[in-house]
């Protein structure tokens, strides 16, 4: 998210002495602008076509009001705008060393950047637990495109909710008077503006549980159940024989579908896992990451989100014989 210096501040007074040294800071990557704005854009031009290709070829099935299409069509959706949202204000902000999009967009952004992110993950869990259904009933599937809708819109509420705090939490602070200089007239940073630490923790923590720690427990749990559900019974007549080996072969091809799930998961956790981590340290010892590799480090954690929307069409959609018919 665009959290960059405002992770080292004690957001209840912006004169505070743990303020990093302006010079040191903004001098961090002075050398790898250019280098970073290319990849910035490359990222972001992979992960946006990437996903459009996606909902292009689903256009084209639009006929086929599967539950798994709506939520894929939706991931490629949130995924498109985590690139659109992510990419160019944060980087915007990191390069210049202020807030260029006034107030309006300084309450508005950081939440909906929030939102994209968050709806990706809470549609990978749903996924999960849409291809868990189909592999343990195979036969009496009876999701349906109402499963689907309901889903969906369970997914953006929650999103919306859970982050409904950023636009109230959210100021522009005036950087001359945070570090008393003249030649920060007029330039303003977007923070997060909580009424303690213990609000602005309990918000990060709440997310890491949300974006990691469930998905990670749903996955375990799906799996675990899964395996065992694909294990043959013994002591069945002929009739329940026949039946068995018509569900396992319907198992069977399902598995490689759910190992892509399970792929594009840790793909995704092990993308994200880092910035949380950053969010995570800074907010109980912003001591940890000095001054002038702050945003250097920010930048690498952020990019490696980044990259989980330029990998989920890769796996969405060179991976699903489905999909992959009508790109």
């Amino acid at each position: 998210y665009n959290k960059t210096l405002v992770a080292e501040n004690d957001t209840t007074s912006t004169r505070n002495s743990d303020f990093p040294v302006w010079d040191d800071y903004k001098s961090s990557v002075d050398d790898l602008q250019y280098f970073l704005i290319g990849l910035y854009t490359f990222v972001s031009l992979l992960g946006f076509m990437g996903n459009l290709l996606i909902l292009m070829a689903l256009m084209k099935k639009r006929n086929q009001k599967t539950t798994v299409n709506f939520l894929i069509g939706n991931l490629a959706f949130s995924d498109i705008l985590v690139v659109l949202f992510c990419s160019p204000f944060t980087l915007t902000s990191i390069l210049l060393d202020q807030w260029m999009f006034g107030k309006v967009m300084c309450h508005v952004m950081p939440f909906l950047q929030c939102v994209s992110v968050l709806v990706s993950t809470l549609i990978l869990i749903s996924i999960a637990i849409v291809r868990y259904h189909m592999i343990k009933h195979p036969i009496s599937n009876n999701l349906t495109a109402n499963h689907g809708y309901f889903l969906i819109a369970t997914v953006w509420t929650l999103g919306f909710a859970i982050c409904s705090p950023l636009p109230v939490f959210h100021s522009l602070v005036e950087l001359q008077e945070t570090f008393g200089s003249a030649l920060l007239s007029s330039r303003y940073l977007c923070v997060e503006s909580w009424p303690s630490d213990s609000y602005r923790i309990a918000f990060t923590i709440s997310l890491l549980l949300v974006q990691y720690i469930l998905p990670l427990i749903c996955l375990t749990v799906s799996h675990t159940s899964v395996c065992r559900s694909m294990k043959p019974e013994e002591n069945s007549d002929a009739h329940e024989m026949r039946v068995k080996r018509s569900v396992k072969r319907i198992k069977k091809r399902s598995r490689s579908v759910f190992y892509r799930l399970t792929v594009l998961i840790l793909v995704f956790a092990v993308s994200w896992m880092p910035l949380h981590l950053f969010h995570v340290v800074t907010d109980f010892n912003d001591n940890l990451i000095s001054n002038r590799h702050f945003k250097l480090v920010y930048c690498i954690c952020h990019l490696l989100g980044m990259m989980s929307c330029c990998l989920n069409p890769i796996l969405y959609g060179f991976l699903n014989n489905g999909i992959k018919a009508d790109l």
